[in-house]
């Protein structure tokens, strides 16, 4: 197996870091925060899905990040590691896969139950219906 061999800091690998937020790890720190404050599924659901969702979420973006790396080792003949960034790059992807789909049917799951009273009857929002008025005795 080869391994990329990085020598010291230069001054273009200085300014190449110095252009990006100083830590990558940061920007999830805000959608860490909203999770964190979710107080209902569809909020739940939101957070998650722009976080972990399709197209520009921050998931697509380290897949896309992973790609890239791969696609410089193997312009740097460096295949192995290639390899792996593909890898984990795919594995990634498809726990992305497995958590939309659980998050699809969490929700589904929740809306349902929302839709239901206690005894199981579909009603507005968990509430159930108004009993019947008292009978009155009827007038002859």
């Amino acid at each position: 197996m080869t391994t990329c061999t990085a020598g010291p800091p230069t001054t273009r690998s200085s300014s190449l870091t110095a252009s990006v937020s100083a830590s990558p790890g940061q920007s999830v720190t805000p959608w860490t925060r909203a999770l964190q404050q979710a107080s209902t599924p569809a909020e739940f659901q939101t957070v998650t899905e722009a976080v972990l969702g399709d197209g520009h979420s921050g998931l697509d973006e380290l897949i896309a990040f992973l790609d890239a790396a791969a696609r410089w080792c193997d312009r740097h003949q460096e295949k192995d590691l290639a390899d792996h960034y593909r890898h984990g790059a795919m594995r990634l992807a498809g726990v992305g896969r497995q958590l939309a789909d659980s998050n699809a049917a969490y929700l589904a799951r929740t809306h349902q139950q929302t839709r239901r009273t206690p005894l199981g009857r579909a009603g507005h929002g968990g509430v159930p219906p108004a009993p019947p008025p008292a009978s009155r005795p009827r007038a002859r």
